[in-house]
């Protein structure tokens, strides 16, 4: 294999997935938004999905030029550049690819925040809060709804909001990923391929309703909200399952549990309950560290438990197995 075919195949395979992380996690960002006040994870959620679509883009136009080794240098330095518009021209000159006006709008959206908002409060002319402007006006004008975030009571970041977002991004993602995907065919490479456990497979096997990632967030949440209730209410037992009952609850303040889990469920650990529980632990009369190590065996991938029924099963099988020797 070739240096220049070994960068396609491997190098830029690996870029796929780094793009699939940070698209998923700037849904993560978007997931969590309290409102449109919430500076923080607007410029999460836009940076990030910035990051993950240029990317993409990057890697979808590198496959369409399918350059040697003499032409890549010319390549590399065609696609210095953050501009999202400008990349998407690059791939239009070389495929039919549809992008409606939402979607238009998005890498607009995208290449005004990367190339003006990334670095602007460091300015002594900042704008300060670019990035919140350039959110909610995309948000007013695609949906045609008017956002008041500055009286006593805000205008709510409905979920048809982040469902909306969810569907562009997806729908943009997929069409990158589907152009990466063919042109690798044609080469005979292997860029498209996918880890079945990482995040790049959420974001580019996603088969939510309408191809919105949102759904993904939402599916997430069910699932964890499940297992919970499953924990709570089941009838079966395992050898984990009698170690976790084994533990003594602490005496957590059961009216915040709601509170605590609105978070939780966003995989978000509320910083009051780590106060509660330092607080818990400090004044608690019971053995620390054999408590820590009891709590680091749970969700660790290298903790087994084995019940006396699993152990009499080994020493039954290993017996069929010396008898059949």
């Amino acid at each position: 294999m070739d240096k220049v075919t070994f960068v396609k195949n491997f190098a830029l395979n690996r870029e796929v997935g780094i793009a699939g992380k940070f698209i998923y996690d700037g849904m993560h960002d978007l997931n969590c938004m309290y409102g449109y006040n919430d500076l923080d994870n607007i410029f999460g959620f836009l940076y990030k999905i910035s990051v993950g679509i240029e990317r993409l883009q990057k890697i979808a136009y590198i496959l369409l030029k399918n350059p040697n080794e003499d032409e890549y240098k010319e390549i590399e330095e065609e696609i210095i550049t953050h501009s999202h518009t400008g990349l998407q021209d690059k791939i239009n000159d070389l495929t039919n690819i549809f992008l409606n006006d939402h979607q238009k709008a998005f890498l607009h959206l995208l290449t005004r925040f990367y190339n003006s908002c990334r670095y602007d409060r460091f300015n002594f002319m900042t704008s300060f809060n670019m990035e919140q402007e350039l959110f909610i006006n995309y948000v007013q004008e695609r949906l045609n709804i008017n956002i008041d975030f500055k009286s006593i009571f805000p205008t709510m970041l409905e979920e048809r909001v982040k469902k909306f977002l969810g569907k562009v991004i997806g729908n943009l993602a997929k069409s990158y990923y589907k152009i990466i995907h063919q042109e690798a065919d044609k080469i005979g490479i292997y860029t498209h391929e996918l880890d079945a456990l990482s995040k790049s497979m959420k974001i580019f096997a996603n088969t939510s309703e309408r191809d919105s990632l949102q759904e993904q967030m939402i599916n997430e949440q069910i699932a964890f909200k499940e297992l919970l209730i499953f924990l709570l209410n089941t009838s079966q037992s395992s050898s984990f399952y009698d170690f976790l009952k084994s533990i003594p609850a602490l005496d957590i303040d059961i009216a915040m549990t709601q509170e605590y889990l609105c978070e939780l469920v966003k995989e978000e650990v509320p910083q009051q309950l780590i106060d509660e529980l330092e607080d818990l632990y400090l004044n608690g009369n019971f053995d620390k560290k054999e408590r820590f190590e009891m709590l680091s065996c749970i969700g660790n991938p290298h903790c087994h438990f084995y019940s006396e029924e699993d152990e009499e099963g080994f020493e039954q099988y290993d017996a069929v197995e010396n008898n059949e020797n």
